[in-house]
């Protein structure tokens, strides 16, 4: 049996997620096993390091409480809600379950959010976790010829394609503080699949509602700005293309320095003058690391080293799929788009 920790933090990870496997039997076991040794680790960060393989915020409290209240460890979950509840540090919210934990909090720039499940959470969970419990960031290149329709929440864009099939969008980005509860959650665009969909942004405008923002996020906005104004064809190498040089913007800064969501609804010209002034109100590049970039027949990413904060890195994540990508990955779909959506994926 096996407790997972997941951290979920746009920190040090292009993944976003940090996992960390225990040989436990639940996760009530998991934290009677280390209760005692906690005491003895007042402000070890080294410790913590070691424990979960990164530095967890706050988590640290609950080892002074248990040192200097001298608590016993829990008997039983309940138990261990209360003492969670009294004694974590925790800027956020908490959700328990029987099999579960999930904790949201904040450094005061960003919300993280972390995660503790066992197999006996897994048994039941339809598939949840599978997006947190990937151990490499590159995404399963197989499709199905089917195509299948996702049953997860998702805001449809117009215009639709005039084809067949559907593409999804899932930018996990942070722009502010409320980067995980208010996500703007996933998009889908009914009428094409991944490969059409450069003809797509080149072709299409850009809805926009009665008070002047668009339904469009900003980063196919951007994608679409960086596009020539004549785009011959739509493949791999031209979606590649296009992810390579949104990489080189700094997409946090221009989009603090004032993007209204009337950004890129004008034409291809106006737009790429747009995305001028947007740079130099952020402020003009930053250095960063090569983005990270998997683009296949019917699924797509990019991870972006968007900044550093005391030399800590910080990372965006972009996944594109489509319907027939979905089709052979039903569950990692599906968790995907409930990974956008929210931060108490477990719910």
């Amino acid at each position: 049996m096996t407790v997972y920790f997941v951290y979920r933090s746009h920190y040090e990870t292009p993944t976003l997620n940090h996992l960390k496997k225990f040989d436990n039997g639940s996760v009530l076991e998991w934290f009677q096993q280390h209760w005692k040794q906690w005491a003895l680790h007042v402000d070890d960060r080294a410790y913590e390091r070691r424990l979960f393989g990164c530095d967890v915020y706050g988590f640290s409290s609950l080892f002074d409480s248990i040192s200097d209240r001298g608590l016993a460890p829990p008997k039983s979950m309940k138990e261990l809600q209360e003492y969670l509840t009294d004694y974590l540090y925790v800027e956020g919210d908490m959700r328990f379950g029987p099999d579960s934990i999930q904790v949201l909090t904040n450094d005061d720039e960003l919300e993280l959010a972390y995660y503790f499940f066992d197999d006996y959470y897994l048994k039941p969970s339809d598939g949840k976790t599978s997006f947190l419990l990937r151990e490499e960031w590159r995404l399963p290149e197989n499709f199905s010829s089917d195509s299948t329709r996702l049953k997860g929440e998702c805001t449809s864009i117009a215009p639709a394609g005039g084809g067949s099939g559907t593409t999804y969008c899932a930018f996990l980005s942070y722009y502010d503080g409320a980067n995980l509860t208010d996500t703007g959650g996933p998009i889908c665009i009914d009428g094409i699949r991944l490969p059409n969909l450069i003809r797509y942004l080149h072709d299409s405008q850009p809805g926009v509602a009665a008070n002047g923002i668009s339904d469009w996020p900003f980063e196919l906005r951007l994608m679409r700005a960086l596009l020539p104004e004549n785009v011959e064809h739509s493949s791999s190498a031209d979606l590649e293309r296009v992810l390579e040089q949104a990489s080189r913007y700094p997409v946090a800064q221009i989009t603090n320095a004032g993007d209204d969501g009337g950004f890129g609804t004008a034409s291809l010209a106006q737009s790429k003058l747009d995305l001028e002034k947007l740079l130099k109100g952020g402020g003009g590049y930053v250095e960063c690391d090569p983005p990270l970039i998997q683009v296949d027949e019917h699924v797509a990413q990019i991870s972006l080293n968007t900044d550093s904060w005391d030399k800590v890195k910080l990372y965006q994540r972009w996944i594109f799929f489509d319907d027939l990508w979905a089709g052979d990955n039903v569950d990692l779909a599906e968790s995907i788009l409930c990974y956008a959506n929210k931060w108490d994926v477990l719910t």
